[in-house]
């Protein structure tokens, strides 16, 4: 019998993508890729995703980074305490850990004062195993003895010497930022975000970071100032970043920053965000300076609806006080972040630098290595704003004579 014209036979195509989906090229990885991979996920997610393959079982015993994140799943603290103390029984004794992540987040959480028992579980656990800790991420604290308590927790375990890295997000900070100072002698990088500046004192002046011995890198974003007077400094700082977007729905909320001091700085961002930020421009104290970012916020001020005279004056001078603060960069970016901008039609309003032009032409000019200058601003209708060349003359004059000078306008949105 002749053999039927429709043969079953496996199209090769079909066998190709047959052969392709059996090959596992993730399973077999080695066990450093792997833990950097779920260095990524919250240790509830790390377990979970251990048992998706036989050889993974175990994986998540030894993972060195450990992201505690009280999610949905945990009604109550004492769920997420649970969770915590379980993770940390199973795990293999002889592993390091060098990096973890408190997320305390979730509204039944975030109102008791929950953070400094899980903490201090945690401490005890790294003090049993190895004796040290390089990376703590502390987020959504609700209470400013949260805080104490887990620096008091890291000192009394003796983990404070070994710390490189702290990050606080929503916390609550009192009188300074961690007071065992110079025992913090590894920290290099210290991050904050939304966190609250408190005093003991109306009034008082704190100086939270200069006794952090070893501190590189500091950022200050988005904070706050309740009752105190601020000021940063850092004998051994090499880059700082400060934020200033103060909530305009917090009535007293503001952020007082009168100094900025750090006699080795090499790279400095500012950024005044908005209405409610300080209203009087920082001192500062930068000899070593080579690059700057300056942002600020600027209230459009029509032809003919100038400033009153005591206000634009003020401000004109607090401008000029600031470049000089920056008198050592070689690099200098201004930014101009506009209120309204919507609501003034653009060849209506002055340019901020343009207002500087008196001042400008009558002070010699306090840069003295400036190479690059580039100012950023919004304009529209593909109009670029006019600033006078005495303005830009200003920034230059009073640096080396060389042919690398630059100075460009850049539109942004």
């Amino acid at each position: 019998m002749a053999s039927s014209k429709y043969s079953k036979k496996t199209p090769k195509t079909s066998r190709a993508n047959s052969s392709v989906r059996a090959i596992d090229r993730v399973s077999h990885l080695p066990n450093n890729i792997l833990h950097h991979i779920l260095s990524f996920l919250d240790t509830e997610s790390t377990v979970q995703t251990s048992i998706l393959s036989r050889r993974w079982r175990c994986l998540w015993k030894d993972v060195p980074v450990l992201n505690f994140s009280r999610n949905s799943s945990f009604l109550d603290k004492s769920d997420f305490q649970k969770h915590v103390d379980k993770f940390l029984s199973l795990r293999f004794e002889s592993t390091a850990v060098s990096s973890i992540s408190f997320d305390f987040g979730g509204e039944a959480l975030r109102g008791q004062s929950a953070g400094k028992e899980i903490f201090e579980s945690v401490m005890q656990y790294i003090a049993a195993a190895q004796g040290r800790i390089s990376h703590v991420f502390i987020s959504k604290t609700s209470h400013a003895a949260d805080i104490r308590d887990m620096a008091s927790a890291m000192v009394e375990h003796n983990l404070h010497g070994s710390l490189e890295t702290l990050k606080l997000h929503k916390s609550n900070l009192k009188n300074s930022l961690l007071g065992y100072g110079p025992g913090f002698k590894l920290l290099t990088t210290l991050e904050l975000q939304q966190c609250a500046f408190f005093s003991s004192a109306s009034g008082k002046l704190i100086d939270p970071f200069a006794n952090l011995p070893t501190l590189y890198h500091l950022k200050v974003i988005n904070c706050t100032t309740w009752g105190c007077l601020l000021k940063v400094s850092g004998p051994k700082l090499l880059d700082l970043e400060i934020h200033i977007l103060v909530s305009q729905h917090l009535v007293y909320s503001t952020f007082e920053l009168v100094e900025v001091s750090a006699p080795k700085l090499k790279s400095f961002y500012f950024r005044a965000g908005n209405k409610k930020s300080t209203e009087k421009l920082p001192e500062l104290n930068l000899p070593l300076l080579d690059n700057a970012c300056i942002r600020l916020w600027w209230t459009k001020q029509k032809h003919d609806h100038p400033l009153d005279n005591e206000t634009a004056e003020r401000h004109n001078h607090e401008c000029m006080n600031l470049f000089c603060g920056l008198h050592n960069a070689k690099s200098l970016v201004l930014r101009f972040d506009m209120e309204s901008w919507w609501t003034i039609p653009e060849e209506q309003c002055q340019f901020p630098l343009t207002r500087l032009k008196s001042l400008m032409e009558l002070e010699s000019s306090p840069f003295t290595r400036l190479q690059n200058l580039k100012v950023q601003s919004h304009y529209f209708f593909g109009r670029q704003p006019s600033i006078p060349y005495q303005v830009v003359h200003y920034f230059f004059k009073g640096s080396p004579d060389t042919k690398e000078k630059l100075f460009k306008f850049e539109r942004v949105w």
